[in-house]
């Protein structure tokens, strides 16, 4: 879709973020956190399969994530807490989830996430669904690219090299991925758009041009607390009593000073990003918090919602991190309709 088939505010929107700080800036940044330069844990997160419930389907995801950790993902999943066992949760139901599309409609499932770095999470879901889930990563960072293809071309795997916006069915085809013509059945924003706007109309509005109607649109992001002390004080738990463990107090002080501080300008409440979700889709759910940070699933389709969410595990994440009784309606389901399902353990599995 060109510029000038936009509606204006999401034209200005493209206006602004071209140039934004993510691209310019702080790319430096990024890229050297990407390829391993900077950023790095003195040591690597370790699963902790008893908050997964020794779950056989979740253990799987976990062995194939593992073996494709990149310098981006060992990173993040040490300063953000326990979103290690959250991306193996959540890569089991997006596995379950598109099996059961595949099921009903005999074709393979297909899942884009934006914000996935070098695509740990969408490599493993290839390997695990034996290539029968398509998905594709999109990053504007050279170095994420590498990673991607460090260890060969992944089956079923594609990677976008570009920012979220310049993504759309027809870039992919003049770019030479095929395949995504009818658009994706879930579409995850993963802590991408606070990296450079504070408004999420619009770049939820550029997303989901690659949304089926009926598809599932999951956001991954930092909020900014109405509360500012609150908000605080969950940083300081994040800081003193997690990142503490993988990082020196110089990372963390180098890394507040730069890319959170920018990245805080740029974050939106859960009222505002409530009320954006609600201008494009009729229903939304919470589905996982740490601190500040939350995942909420949408769609404009409340039976997929509903079944999206009984893919997933119970969030695998100690009270004393997490602030909201989950599920969390926001809009648009019926309450007590959304439940998440209960561990499978398998004894022949193990990590």
């Amino acid at each position: 879709m060109s510029t000038s088939r936009l509606e204006p505010a999401v034209a200005r929107y493209l206006d602004r973020v071209r140039n934004a700080p993510r691209l310019t800036t702080l790319a430096p940044k990024f890229a050297d956190i990407a390829s391993g330069a900077t950023g790095q844990p003195r040591k690597r997160v370790q699963l902790d399969p008893v908050l997964l419930g020794h779950d056989a389907e979740a253990l799987a995801f976990a062995a194939a994530h593992r073996e494709r950790v990149s310098p981006f993902n060992a990173h993040y999943v040490a300063s953000v807490p326990y979103s290690l066992e959250e991306q193996c949760r959540f890569g089991a139901a997006l596995w379950r989830y598109g099996l059961e599309l595949e099921q009903l409609y005999g074709r393979s499932a297909s899942v884009y996430t934006l914000g996935d770095a070098a695509g740990v999470t969408a490599r493993a879901l290839t390997h695990v669904a034996n290539g029968s889930i398509r998905t594709l990563t999109c990053s504007p960072t050279k170095e994420n690219r590498e990673q991607f293809f460090a260890r060969g071309t992944p089956q079923g795997a594609f990677f976008f090299l570009g920012p979220f916006f310049n993504v759309t069915p027809t870039t992919l085809i003049e770019t030479g991925i095929t395949g995504f013509e009818q658009k994706f059945d879930v579409v995850v924003e993963d802590t991408t758009f606070q990296m450079y706007d504070p408004e999420r109309y619009e770049p939820i509005a550029l997303a989901r041009r690659n949304l089926r109607d009926d598809g599932i649109f999951v956001v991954i992001e930092k909020i900014r607390h109405e509360d500012p002390q609150e908000y605080l004080y969950r940083e300081r738990q994040k800081d003193d009593e997690f990142k503490a463990r993988y990082f020196d107090t110089s990372q963390i002080s180098e890394k507040r000073s730069t890319i959170l501080g920018h990245m805080q300008t740029m974050e939106a409440s859960l009222g505002e990003l409530t009320h954006a979700l609600h201008q494009h889709f009729a229903a939304a759910a919470i589905t996982w918090n740490s601190g500040n940070f939350y995942t909420i699933v949408a769609s404009n389709t409340v039976a997929n919602l509903i079944s999206f969410v009984r893919a997933l595990l119970p969030p695998a994440i100690p009270g004393a991190f997490c602030y909201e009784t989950l599920p969390k309606v926001l809009f648009g389901i019926e309450s007590g309709t959304l439940v998440f399902r209960r561990p499978e353990v398998s004894h022949a599995s193990s990590l």
